[in-house]
């Protein structure tokens, strides 16, 4: 059974002491009710926020973990929702390897009303990534990954990707149009460290996989229908999304597949301070698509990767179970504990129980199994931040396979 565990008290109270030092600028000021803000939210915001803390937390696969997040939300005069413009860095490193650098831009007027624009890109190289190989039912046999093979579940990868996504609003509907494009540029290592053998060696050697190295350049587009009450914490509304990513042959890339990826989630007040949240994934891949890329779930504004881990279904692996189909399901109990106040700064403090489960199938998704064979992880979690836009999270997920794991990160999980 393999163990992972995060020091989430480090980043925690770094963040709750505001940083002594860790906060760049004073938090934005609430807008005021007046004639020149018809109707504004409670929470809505004005001036610009700047954010920076340090990350320290340990990993069972890449050892001990640090760096730092920075954000900078650029609220304005309050009036472009959810902010004028928002750039987000991310620097971390571990003990096993790990180099992950991205940056992330988001301007929901960047040509004018109605015209958003999502820029991100990073290089992220893992000396451990896992492969347990492809199906809904490939075991995890723990002792072969010990004595001479320790890496027998993982391989080296190392990823450079940039891309671009335009959305265009449908009039005063909550119909957005998006197409984009981007590059992603993989290496692959069979046996991270070259010595001793892993899943992935195996398979290439009997032919069974490809390492599928080189460049995949893809296009997107797709339609998001979204009608939350705001972007981070929504407590009422629909945000839902189905794209089409294409890597042709003509842009380069070394394969030839499709993706789609349709995202449904819901969010539902039940009270004053309980909201239940809830999503579903569906993803199908044809095509001559690499192992690699079918852990990657593409998103309108950010992408994920799974089956299993912090971001699909907790409690399990990460990237437990790849297939060509795939399915992942949430439901989550989000309750507004109310705030704290540490070191003359108030925290808002979020609390959570879930219940997440997925499975993937060989070729595409079967509409006859998608409520059969799943795998399954819960939990709870808590969120502690200023505002909602910046909030630290830690979650604990539970499944039969590898008990309980820890996850810190930020925001929420959809």
């Amino acid at each position: 059974m393999r163990f992972r565990a995060r020091c989430a008290g480090v980043a925690l109270l770094l963040l709750a002491a505001g940083g002594a030092g860790a906060q760049v600028r004073t938090d934005p000021v609430r807008a005021p009710a007046s004639d020149t803000l018809a109707a504004p939210a409670p929470d809505l915001l004005m001036g610009r926020s700047v954010r920076a803390f340090p990350i320290l937390d340990y990993d069972g696969d890449e050892g001990l973990g640090y760096g730092f997040l920075a954000g900078i939300h650029e609220y304005g005069d309050g009036r472009q929702l959810p902010h004028a413009w928002n750039l987000q860095t991310k620097v971390e490193f571990s003990a096993g390897g790990k180099r992950d650098i991205s940056v992330f831009f988001d301007d929901p007027e960047a040509l004018g009303p109605g015209w958003r624009l999502v820029v991100r890109g990073g290089l992220e190289r893992l000396v451990s990534a896992p492969f347990y190989g492809l199906g809904n039912h490939v075991p995890f046999v723990a002792a072969l990954a010990q004595g001479e093979n320790p890496d027998f579940y993982t391989f080296g990868r190392t990823r450079i990707e940039g891309a671009f996504t335009l959305h265009r609003t449908l009039g005063s509907t909550p119909l957005r149009l998006l197409a984009g494009a981007g590059f992603t540029r993989v290496t692959v290592a069979p046996v991270p460290d070259g010595e001793g053998t892993t899943l992935l060696s195996q398979s290439v050697r009997n032919g069974a996989l490809a390492e599928g190295e080189g460049w995949y350049n893809h296009l997107r587009a797709g339609l998001v229908w979204d009608t939350r009450d705001r972007e981070s914490g929504p407590r009422r509304g629909t945000w839902s999304e189905f794209l089409v990513e294409g890597v042709p042959g003509a842009l380069g890339s070394e394969r030839t597949f499709l993706r789609w990826t349709f995202t449904d989630r819901r969010y539902l007040p039940l009270g004053s301070r309980l909201v239940l949240a809830h999503r579903v994934i569906l993803q199908g891949v044809r095509g001559d698509a690499p192992f690699h890329e079918l852990s990657r779930i593409p998103g309108s504004l950010k992408e994920q990767e799974g089956l299993g881990g912090s971001r699909t279904v907790r409690g399990l692996l990460h990237a437990r179970y790849l297939g060509r189909g795939l399915a992942v399901w949430n439901t989550e109990f989000r309750w507004s504990a109310g705030q704290v106040r540490v070191v003359g700064r108030d925290l808002n403090v979020v609390l959570s129980t879930f219940l997440d489960s997925g499975r993937v199938w060989d070729s595409g998704p079967r509409p006859a199994d998608f409520l059969q064979d799943h795998h399954w992880g819960y939990g709870g979690g808590v969120r502690v931040g200023p505002t909602q836009d910046f909030m630290i999270s830690l979650d604990l997920g539970r499944s039969v396979e590898t008990g309980t794991q820890f996850y810190l990160g930020v925001g929420y999980l959809y």
